[in-house]
């Protein structure tokens, strides 16, 4: 595995781009780490006083806490943990994962979006799967959800839309919400709530509570004033609409909306060591073949030299077995390069991996 440091004072700027999976995750270090299985796959360079960073494979970053992060596109899944500066992402082919993070502004998600503990606000302009998560500890605004939104614990939200259902509980009721669903939409306030109402409902059954006590609408429209009025909740459902008061309904809530999430970003660091480790395998082995190779007797012939070791080499035409790979190939190169063998010799040895030559 290659590592790249690079040292950089407490708050850096940097901007990412990924052709694979990324994880970013911040630590108390001065310092930014990049960990890659193949360090040609990485590209840094020093911009408008910050830091450029291209990837193309998968890889793992570590940046001071209060890092300035603008990612512009991760073709795969990516993760973000334990950041307090801003973070701005453009693009996220596969699924994205936020924990313990500031303020987020994402534009596009493919995938699904996962989220626990935003200590900002949170925009996020479209996903493609669903939004699930909880903690967040500013507004929240969803502009277009393709799936589902379940979320628990949400300080404040100005705009849900979801192809599919709404589950929601809010902390606050302290700025308008406009939330429309293909399917239903649950809203849990805090006790004895006060809001101005405008729900339709294409199932024709809205619920909400007033005094204590469920009301229960069997209409598409209901307009009205709840409580003492306030800020103002207009919904549209293709479903059902239910405005409660109190706790989730759930007893097993983190199972419920997925705050169990997966450590992203330890997937993405094994899938960076499980090559690392296939490739050296890969070498080993070419390795193995080239040694083999170099040693086969042939009759008589020349004798090559590498390493301190003699072999007799002597060409006798028979049925090529097959191609030689790109690692035993470099490893040629390398001795070529070296100067532990001359053209001639690698050619040689090329011959003999290729089965141009045969054993005595």
């Amino acid at each position: 595995m290659a590592i790249r440091t690079i040292p950089c004072d407490t708050t850096p700027t940097l901007r990412l781009q990924a052709e694979d999976h990324l994880s970013v995750s911040g630590w108390d270090q001065p310092q930014i780490q990049i960990r890659v299985q193949d360090e040609a796959s990485l590209h840094v360079r020093n911009e408008n006083g910050g830091w450029w960073i291209r990837c193309e494979e998968d890889t793992v970053i570590q940046v001071p806490l209060d890092s300035v992060i603008q990612v512009d596109y991760v073709h795969g899944s990516m993760s973000a943990v334990n950041l307090k500066g801003a973070l701005k992402i453009e693009n996220v082919g596969g699924h994205l994962t936020l924990r313990d993070v500031g303020n987020v502004r994402c534009g596009n998600v493919g995938g699904h979006l996962k989220v626990f503990k935003i200590n900002g606000d949170l925009v996020v302009t479209d996903i493609g799967g669903n939004l699930k998560g909880g903690e967040i500890n500013g507004t929240l605004k969803a502009e277009n959800t393709g799936g589902s939104i379940k979320l628990l614990d949400i300080r404040r939200a100005e705009t849900l839309r979801a192809g599919g259902n709404i589950k929601v509980k809010l902390l606050e009721l302290s700025s308008d919400l406009q939330a429309s669903a293909g399917g239903s939409i649950k809203l849990w306030l805090p006790i004895n709530s006060s809001y101005q109402l405008d729900a339709s409902s294409g199932g024709e059954r809205i619920v909400f509570q007033e005094g204590g006590q469920a009301v229960r609408q069997v209409a598409h429209r209901y307009q009205g004033i709840i409580g003492g009025g306030g800020v103002r909740l207009r919904l549209a459902a293709g479903g059902s609409i239910a405005i409660l008061e109190g706790d989730w309904e759930e007893e097993s809530v983190e199972e419920e909306i997925g705050l169990r999430l997966e450590g992203l970003g330890d997937q993405i660091a094994r899938r960076v060591q499980e090559k690392m480790q296939r490739a050296e395998e890969r070498s080993r082995m070419a390795q193995e073949r080239v040694e083999r190779a170099a040693s086969r007797r042939a009759g008589r012939g020349e004798f090559l030299n590498i390493g301190g070791m003699s072999f007799n080499i002597e060409s006798q035409p028979v049925t090529p077995r097959k191609q030689a790979t790109e690692e035993e190939r470099l490893i040629i190169l390398n001795l070529l390069r070296e100067k532990k063998i001359t053209a001639e010799e690698a050619n040689r040895l090329l011959d003999a991996l290729e089965g141009r030559f045969s054993d005595r």
